[in-house]
């Protein structure tokens, strides 16, 4: 009678267990992105119904670029809990559990710059650039407002609070390929989720968001002028 297994059959049952063992880990671990990628788009779901509720209670009215408060000090009374400023993905620098604008953040906003640079004065927009313009932009002079992105995600190492078309490095602030970004694929695969004036959250391919359209850009010239296409 056999007590035990020899040692081929030992070296063949592991042998066994490691192929299973890479055959499911890549599954499992595109299922465990997924829930994290549904989790992000939650979040700009949330900062998107915080937004509007900020617009209704000013005369719809986004929040003004300003040095003193950022927007997600302007969203901080409409928002829950400043977690869901966190994309379970990104790995964010760490910050304040009570500061909306301390705290720590995988998203950024669109400040609307190219509309800005269109309607006011050379020198009123030095001023706006510098975070000192009172003015803000009106939810009516949103014309297409399915093509236009209100918040998507943020490069890690950026400390950005907004997309900025006029300045220099914008690029820079944000993430173009945050989820589904194959382990052994290039720098620019994947994609990232978008908050849009409409109310959708939709995920976009790396460099998609940005050709053959601008889609931060507000103003049809600016989505021209803006926009950038990354070949891979």
């Amino acid at each position: 009678m056999r007590k035990g297994f020899t040692l081929i059959e030992l070296l063949v049952t592991i042998a066994i267990i490691a192929l299973l063992a890479a055959l499911l880990l890549p599954a499992l671990a595109r299922a465990k992105e997924s829930g994290r990628r549904a989790s992000c788009i939650n979040n700009l779901r949330q900062l998107h119904i915080a937004l509007a509720l900020y617009a209704d209670q000013n005369d719809g009215l986004y929040p003004p670029r300003t040095n003193i408060k950022r927007w997600p000090a302007y969203l901080q009374p409409q928002i829950d809990n400043l977690r869901i400023m966190i994309c379970p993905t990104d790995k964010p620098l760490p910050g304040s559990d009570t500061d909306a604008d301390q705290a720590p953040r995988s998203y950024v906003a669109n400040v609307f710059s190219d509309y800005f640079a269109e309607q006011l004065s050379q020198n009123i927009f030095r001023l706006f650039s510098k975070g000192l313009y009172p003015g803000s932009l009106s939810q009516e002079r949103i014309s297409t407002p399915t093509e236009m992105i209100l918040f998507g995600e943020k490069n890690s190492l950026s400390s950005q609070y907004y997309v900025d078309l006029t300045a220099l490095g914008w690029l820079d602030v944000t993430e173009q390929g945050r989820h589904s970004r194959p382990v052994t694929g290039g720098w620019n695969t994947g994609g990232s989720n978008y908050d849009f004036a409409d109310g959708s959250v939709r995920y976009i391919p790396y460099g998609k968001s940005l050709c053959p359209e601008n889609q931060w850009a507000i103003t049809d010239a600016g989505r021209r002028s803006y926009a950038i296409c990354i070949t891979p």
